[in-house]
C-alpha cells in the first residue's frame, strides 16, 4: 500500500508494511488516497491486482501543544 495522492500529517510515516505510525505534530485536515498494488491474502498472493480505497481523512485537533 502506497500513498496515491496527497500527504500525510506531518509527524505519520507509512511503513514499508503500510501501517501508518507515528504522532502528528500539526493539527489540520488532510486527506489522502492509498492505492493498494500486489497484495497478499491468506498465504495466496494476488501479484497483479490493482485496488483504490476510498480516500482517508485525518482530522488533527486538540487544545494543547503536541509533544512527542
Amino acid at each position: 500500500m502506497y500513498v496515491a495522492s496527497g500527504s500525510l500529517p506531518p509527524g505519520l510515516v507509512m511503513n514499508s508494511n503500510g501501517s501508518i505510525n507515528g504522532i502528528p505534530t500539526q493539527r489540520g485536515h488532510w486527506i489522502v488516497r492509498m492505492q493498494v498494488a500486489n497484495a497478499t491474502c491468506g498465504g495466496q498472493a494476488f501479484p497483479n491486482m490493482t485496488a483504490w480505497y476510498s480516500d482517508i481523512r485525518f482530522h488533527i485537533t486538540g487544545s494543547g501543544q503536541v509533544v512527542q
